[in-house]
């Protein structure tokens, strides 16, 4: 539940931005559809949190406490968040274009999102060490779950800094999202792989952040058909990690795939890096793919060092569930 109200909220936030290209171009009305759909994704997470934290008690489920802990807060961020936003449209019939309460609003999300990966980590732990054994079909939607979340979690960071770049609309901006971008692939990519550890999770969650782009661009905005190219950069993802993993280590691996991140950001990304890469300084896109590529890098270190971070916390927690 909490993986899909996430998802349900992350995508219904996309619909909200595009809506304003489409339909809602002078008012925003609070019946918005896509507002009707975040708050749909916001209930579903709210109960996903309150049953996580009810059913935490009990000793069996309390390896999940710590992920449902951390819903709980995000959800505490998002309702912080939709009551300052409400009451400044109260007050003020305008607001910025990068609203303090909708950069809340993230904050909360990308909470609720780290939260849920990490109780659904435990879960897959759980599901593969226990020695009562969990049905098949228990195992694949737990993994699907996970997917779904890192999806999620990539829409959002990707979405978020996108957006800031298009609202300042100068060379540092775009800079500046070429190198968070860049930043961000491993920095999802590699946990995900890492926790599913199955060859195709790079190339899925590629695929779902394709297929919502492509839904809102060319069947909601009508723009022009176009080549979902990041599908073929994630599949290139996932053959550097699952490959250089056999013949080495899965730091190997990790290195491997943040050094990737850089050189493949125009493919991982498109249609959007056309409008990243701009005329104007065209003659510094050698500078940026470099600094894209050491971003990247060091996404890739600092993916791999969050997973251990907190690997050991899950199989400690894992391991008492299982016993």
């Amino acid at each position: 539940m909490l993986s899909i109200g996430a998802f349900l909220q992350v995508v219904s936030g996309y619909w909200d931005v595009y809506s304003h290209r489409a339909t809602f171009r002078i008012f925003d009305p609070w019946w918005n559809p896509a507002h009707l759909s975040i708050y749909t994704g916001f209930v579903i997470a709210l109960v996903g949190t309150v049953l996580g934290l009810r059913r935490s008690r009990s000793l069996i489920n309390a390896p999940v406490r710590l992920g449902s802990l951390m819903a709980g807060i995000g959800v505490a961020v998002e309702i912080t968040a939709g009551t300052w936003n409400e009451i400044y449209h109260r007050l003020y019939v305008s607001e910025p274009p990068i609203a303090p309460a909708h950069a809340l609003l993230v904050v909360g999300m990308l909470i609720l999102i780290t939260g849920t990966i990490i109780g659904l980590s435990v879960m897959l732990a759980v599901a593969t060490e226990s020695k009562e054994g969990y049905s098949k079909l228990v195992k694949k939607i737990i993994l699907v779950s996970l997917l779904v979340s890192y999806s999620a979690i990539w829409l959002l960071s990707a979405g978020s800094t996108m957006y800031v770049a298009g609202v300042y609309r100068n060379v540092g901006g775009y800079f500046g999202a070429a190198v968070g971008l860049a930043w961000i692939t491993p920095m999802v990519m590699i946990p995900a792989m890492r926790s599913v550890d199955r060859f195709g999770t790079a190339t899925s969650i590629g695929l779902s952040y394709a297929i919502v782009n492509f839904v809102f661009l060319v069947g909601y905005l009508y723009e022009e058909l176009y080549l979902p190219l990041g599908v073929l950069s994630a599949f290139a993802l996932d053959l550097a990690y699952f490959g250089a993993k056999r013949v080495g280590s899965p730091r190997t691996a990790a290195m491997l795939v943040g050094l990737l991140s850089g050189p493949l950001l125009l493919v991982t990304y498109y249609p959007f890096t056309p409008s990243i890469v701009t005329v104007q300084w065209t003659e510094s896109l050698r500078l940026t793919l470099l600094a894209s590529t050491v971003a990247g890098f060091f996404g890739g270190i600092t993916g791999y060092a969050a997973v251990d971070g907190t690997r050991s916390l899950i199989l400690k927690l894992s391991s008492r569930s299982a016993q």
